[in-house]
This record gives C-alpha cells, structure tokens and sequence, in this order.
C-alpha cells in the first residue's frame, strides 16, 4: 500500500503534542482503510478505529486531519 508522506508526518507530529487516545480513519476504499489502520496500529502504538462514514470519524474529535489524492471531491 502507498503511503502518503504528508498524512505520515501530520499524525507523527500530533502524537508529540497531545496525548492521542485513539484514531478514527474513513476512506470510501474499506480494504486500504483497514490495512493502514492495522499498519498505523502497529507503527504509533495506538488503537486505530476504522469508521463507516467521515462523519463518524470526527464526531466528539479533538483533532481532525485530512488528505486526499483525489483531484476532484466526492
């Protein structure tokens, strides 16, 4: 799976700042979200929780960050 280096760098740098609980991700894409997640899981050390729809994943979020590669929304 390619990884994108800015989403990488965005959730190393807000790990240094907060004490991050969990990580809710949402990608229209279910089998890469699950795969980043098991990888993220592994390489930050934190619960990563795969949601059904962008809303729910920043619903009750204290921080939110995004990335696409899309040239166009969806």
């Amino acid at each position: 799976m390619q990884k994108s280096f800015g989403t990488l760098i965005k959730t190393r740098a807000s790990r240094r700042f907060q004490i991050i609980e969990y990580i809710k991700v949402f990608d229209l894409n279910e089998e890469k979200t699950k795969q980043f997640a098991k990888e993220m899981e592994s390489e930050l050390n934190v619960t990563v929780i795969n949601t059904r729809n962008a809303e729910e994943a920043i619903r009750n979020s204290d921080i939110v960050i995004t990335a696409t590669m899309s040239t166009f929304p969806y």
